[in-house]
């Protein structure tokens, strides 16, 4: 009878667990949109381990040989894969399906335990496995080749290995549960994820900071290759104008000459020389970037010697939205006043800020001077537009986090394997 009794309250105890597992898929899949899932995965299992461990040194647990079975290690490694693939296939796929198909770990359970404990299988339970898998399918594929070029079905497959890893993790407990306690065992499935799922989320952030400088650089590309804009002086847009190529015909006005500080050209440190460009047939000017000059040539009697674009000329560049402060650690340019009406050197182009001190309208886009295709290379100001289309090192730093989560569970085996290794035995 207490044998029944216990059997039922096992089964009880694995419906609500179930139960539980299920209704945290519509909780994570909220918390995971808009969010690094890996991140936000480390962030939980922090709290977790660090609740298993209070809890653990209530009730003095803490022991080192717990350190030393291997289903400790193994254990961390396969809930590691639970819930890495699960929090990635939940922004793939939906809530409901990756509930279903992490319920289907029961078959490979059923499974497993026929490989590994020999367990038999009944006709029933063949029959079983048998309409499980073909739900499976069912579930992740709706057996429509079609979807199979979705994301949503990698979605699915990461999610069932999810499921796969659950299983495994059911196996590991069988022995882990014989040789640990319940709560060391629950420390050793969850003290891995912590370092290893904020490596990964490391590494997921790079790659999309990756994907976004790429999304990036096509846009730049695409607005550059548009025909160029001819700059009469009328109306510009500066969202839809920025980064597009543009000509302009005008007289320099060398009277209102600023430059821009802290500029490099091949690692040697300079300014830039700004220069407003009175637009022929109309009272307004665009502010151009004529390029960079050596610091030593910055002052403005020996910037004098760069004047040398004098009457009406036509220049070519890219035009460029006006410049903020970044944040309260980037350089601030003083504000002009009775005591400084006009400032001579900024950090950046603020062009409402510069237009403070212009007697005349400027536009709302300045230009980044170029060189026209075919001409020679002005040497000084060296025009030198600010357009980056390489893609970083953020690869590289994903590559990296991810090595390094691939470590860590190298690290686990080497400390399992130096603390289970017999002691060196000496002769007398």
């Amino acid at each position: 009878m207490s044998k029944d009794v216990s059997r039922n309250g096992a089964i009880g105890l694995t419906m609500l667990s179930a139960l539980l597992l299920g209704s945290q898929y519509v909780v994570v899949k909220l918390g995971v949109e808009g969010n690094n899932p890996l991140i936000l995965g480390a962030c939980i299992m922090t709290i977790g381990v660090l609740l298993v461990l209070a809890y653990m040194a209530y009730r003095g647990t803490i022991v080192k040989d717990m350190f030393r079975h291997w289903e400790f290690w193994a254990g961390a490694v396969a809930n590691l894969s639970v819930v890495a693939f699960l929090l990635v296939g939940l922004t793939m796929t939906t809530a409901s399906v990756s509930g279903l198909i992490v319920g289907s770990n029961a078959l490979f359970v059923a499974l497993f335990s026929f490989i590994i404990y020999k367990e038999g299988l009944s006709s029933r339970r063949i029959l079983g496995l048998a309409i499980g898998f073909i739900g499976l399918v069912t579930i992740t594929t709706h057996w429509d080749l079609a979807k199979i070029e979705g994301g949503e079905l990698l979605g699915d497959m990461l999610v069932l290995i999810a499921s796969i890893s659950v299983a495994i993790v059911v196996m590991l407990s069988r022995t882990g549960l014989k040789k640990m306690s319940y709560d060391q065992w629950s420390f050793g499935l969850h003290v891995l994820m912590p370092p290893a799922l904020f490596m990964l989320g490391l590494g997921i952030w790079q790659l999309d900071r990756l994907q976004q400088r790429r999304a990036a650089n096509a846009q730049i590309m695409a607005r550059m290759g548009q025909p160029a804009l001819n700059l009469t002086g009328g109306a510009l847009d500066p969202e839809a104008s920025d980064l597009r190529r543009a000509t302009v015909r005008g007289t320099f006005d060398y009277d209102q000459e600023v430059i821009l500080r802290n500029r490099t050209y091949g690692e040697v440190p300079g300014v830039h020389q700004l220069v407003p460009l009175r637009i022929a047939g109309s009272d307004a000017a665009v502010l151009v970037d004529r390029g960079w000059i050596p610091f030593e040539f910055s002052s403005p009697e020996q910037r004098a010697q760069f004047r040398n674009a004098i009457g009406e000329v036509q220049v070519q560049g890219i035009l460029r939205q006006s410049q903020t402060r970044r944040n309260n650690l980037s350089p601030a340019d003083p504000p002009l006043g009775p005591e400084r009406a006009r400032l001579e050197a900024w950090f950046r182009v603020d062009l409402p800020r510069i237009q403070e001190q212009m007697p005349y309208r400027l536009l709302p886009l300045y230009l980044e001077e170029e060189t026209p295709p075919g001409a020679e290379v002005r040497w000084l100001p060296r025009p030198d537009p600010d357009i980056q289309l390489d893609e970083g090192s953020h690869f590289i730093y994903a590559m990296q986090w991810f090595a390094f989560a691939a470590i860590l569970p190298l690290v686990y085996a080497f400390l399992y394997h130096s603390r289970t290794k017999p002691a060196p035995k000496f002769e007398d």
